[in-house]
């Protein structure tokens, strides 16, 4: 046999050995029987939502979320919680915060995810609130002790968000227009929708002496201040009105106040003209001079008195009516004492009846208030 180099030797073997390596590769046969796939989500369930069909695993919550991560006055909080492995039966955690009461959220069985929304309390506090989710259903109050609990923190509200929820006067229930009486002063209670740390609440008044002054509601969800009422205000004897506001982040609330007048009428009277001779007098008490009961003959004019006291400066307004405008008419319709004047008279003028004596009633109001009836008969 003849000899060959080693060189020739070695390319031939490494050429038999790729053949060799070539056929196996086309004999090999492919893999029998289904190829599995991972789970899909339900129809509707995004990714990474419920799903089914999963592996067993612990009972044990691997996430909390909680959203939106920042509180919003009023809005409630939806809860995420995912499960490490999802379970034959139904699994039940716990969720803990400083915030609202204990509460559970349950995966049905196969799930490893479930959700849950909760109401935020009426007034919620300025500050950072934080949550846990434990497998441990003993556990009463945050923060939770299990090893194996989850956490997660939501952010304050804005606090430009704060708004005035009522501004009551006088402790009424903070609608409506408010009665205030002069002498004494109302006190404005300014509520709010949420507690901060500083509330700065200017509370104003257009009737009252232009009040106008900053109020504070700090760690508190309500500020209150007291504003004099003077029992002379500038409203000619007549029935004043005016609002109070309350302003809070660029935001007004308004009520509606009305202000009685003074009530200064003394007397009111029919006089006998005699004494007087026809003359009247800003310093003279007609009513000295009173016509009781009042009667005149149809065709006659009776002449009225309204006394005043004299319980402050101001003037006082009258109105003047009667109940039979066919058979007496009152002038003047309306008038006003002037400061320091005892009274005014008015005039009602009548017709004949026709022998059957009638009598009339003469109305006289003050300040739009105070109502006086006079009876007058009509022979």
């Amino acid at each position: 046999m003849k000899r060959r180099p080693g060189s020739i030797v070695l390319l031939i073997s490494s050429a038999l050995l790729l053949h060799a390596s070539g056929a196996l590769a086309q004999v090999t046969p492919a893999p029998t029987g289904p190829v599995r796939k991972m789970p899909s989500p339900p129809a509707g369930v995004v990714p990474g939502g419920p799903v089914t069909n999963l592996p067993a695993g612990p009972a044990l919550p691997i996430s909390l979320t909680v959203s939106p991560d920042k509180l919003v006055i009023g809005a409630p909080l939806a809860f995420a919680v995912g499960m490490a492995g999802s379970q034959t039966t139904p699994t039940t955690f716990k969720v803990l915060s400083e915030l609202m009461n204990p509460f559970t959220v349950t995966f049905p069985a196969g799930r490893i995810w479930a959700s849950s929304t909760q109401p935020t309390p009426p007034l919620l506090t300025w500050q950072y609130f934080h949550f846990c989710v434990t497998p441990d259903l003993n556990e009463q109050r945050y923060p939770c002790v299990s090893k194996d609990a989850k956490s997660a923190t939501v952010a304050p509200f804005d606090a430009a968000t704060v708004q005035i929820s009522t501004l009551k006067l006088n402790g009424d229930a903070g609608t409506g227009t408010a009665v205030i009486p002069r002498g004494k002063s109302v006190v404005a209670e300014v509520r709010l929708n949420a507690i901060l740390p500083a509330a700065n609440i200017t509370v104003q008044s257009s009737a009252l002496n232009n009040f106008n002054q900053l109020i504070y509601a700090n760690n508190i969800p309500v500020a209150a201040t007291a504003i004099p009422v003077a029992m002379q205000l500038p409203f000619g004897g007549k029935k004043g009105t005016g609002t109070i506001t309350a302003e809070l982040n660029g935001k007004t609330v308004t009520r509606n106040i009305e202000i009685p007048p003074l009530k200064q009428v003394d007397k009111t009277c029919f006089f006998d003209n005699t004494p007087t001779a026809g003359s009247w007098s800003a310093t003279v008490d007609y009513c000295t001079y009173q016509i009781s009961p009042a009667a005149v003959t149809g065709g006659q004019t009776a002449n009225g008195f309204v006394r005043r006291g004299f319980a402050s400066a101001e003037q006082v307004y009258l109105e003047f009516s009667s109940s039979d405008a066919a058979i007496a008419t009152v002038s003047p319709a309306s008038g006003s004492i002037p400061n320091q004047q005892r009274g005014l008279t008015f005039i009602v003028k009548t017709v004949p009846t026709g022998g059957t004596s009638k009598t009339v009633t003469i109305r006289v109001l003050e300040g739009g208030v105070f109502e006086y009836l006079i009876p007058l008969t009509i022979n």
